[in-house]
């Protein structure tokens, strides 16, 4: 079973949820759309949520532009500090 941690929510988890947004203009879609668990929503979030913990992101959709790709890989960045300021983005 999964213990649950605090979330810390700072400016860099902000750029995180900014680097989703970006990639959801570029699909038009919900991220991670297509991971189907049965047994409810907060099942499929927790499996969602081990994705993202594990390195797994969204693939970047074909005809984006690759800077905009970079961008909103380096606010995926698993390591906080590597992320981007809001002023560079």
């Amino acid at each position: 079973m999964l213990r649950k941690q605090a979330i810390q929510r700072n400016k860099k988890s902000d750029i995180y949820s900014f680097g989703v947004i970006l990639w959801e203009i570029s699909s038009g879609r919900p991220p991670f759309e297509s991971v189907k668990i049965s047994g409810g929503t907060n099942i499929r979030d927790i499996a969602i949520l081990i994705q993202i913990r594990q390195g797994i992101r969204e693939q970047p959709i074909e005809g984006t532009p690759n800077s905009y790709i970079q961008l909103y890989k380096r606010c995926w960045d698993y390591n906080p500090d590597l992320r981007p300021s809001i002023e560079e983005i």
